[in-house]
């Protein structure tokens, strides 16, 4: 099983992966209870709003993996994923992904995101030994902690929010889904959590009274 945000542990079972996505659709949907979450930037039209550092950090543990390991790949695309949502919502009056430029900013903003996927490599195995013919599936979750700190290092919040993902893989979905339609169930599910973050700081009124 292929996901969009992942690592890769050995090399057997990334090999079998490939083969059996090059050979079939695939249907993806968000299996958690977390609401949708909708902001605008009229949320956060404060008269002065404050300057953020923020900073990424990605764990994912493969379904083939016995620990979690740190995702430099999947943290720089998180960060696409996390500016998409402060040009549509403007959280910020202005924002920087460079650590180094933490003391000019108002505050720092600490994203720490942890993905786990869970998949049967027997059965991966059996729907690759029958070209998927048989099906595959697997879920990913996602849990984000995002923490709030001030321009001295005093921790002014911290925030949860959690959602997963279920993937089904055969070579008869191919007409229905392809192999990237993972991807875009996963931006989305990120998105909202980003949002919900945003949303739960300003409602504690931290940053924007």
């Amino acid at each position: 099983m292929t996901w969009h945000v992942r690592r890769t542990g050995g090399m057997a079972a990334p090999v079998i992966c490939l083969l059996t996505v090059s050979l079939t659709g695939c249907l993806s949907y968000r299996t958690g209870s977390t609401p949708d979450v909708e902001l605008g930037r009229q949320d956060f039209a404060a008269a002065a709003k404050p300057t953020a550092c923020v900073i990424i950090d990605v764990q994912s543990q493969g379904f083939n993996e016995s620990r979690p390991g740190k995702n430099v790949e999947a943290a720089q695309e998180a960060r696409s994923v996390v500016a998409g949502v402060f040009s549509a919502v403007e959280p910020f009056k202005a924002y920087t992904f460079n650590e180094s430029r933490a003391k000019e900013m108002t505050v720092r903003f600490v994203l720490h995101l942890q993905v786990k996927e869970e998949c049967s490599l027997a059965n991966m195995l059996l729907s690759c030994g029958t070209i998927a013919v048989i099906p595959v599936t697997g879920t990913t979750t996602y849990h984000l902690t995002a923490q709030l700190f001030d321009g001295g290092g005093v921790k002014l919040g911290e925030y949860e929010a959690a959602d997963s993902m279920r993937i089904w893989m055969q070579v008869l979905l191919f007409p229905i889904g392809t192999w990237k339609a993972p991807a875009k169930t996963e931006k989305e599910l990120l998105e909202n959590l980003v949002r919900i973050v945003l949303a739960r700081i300003r409602s504690d009124g931290l940053l924007y009274r």
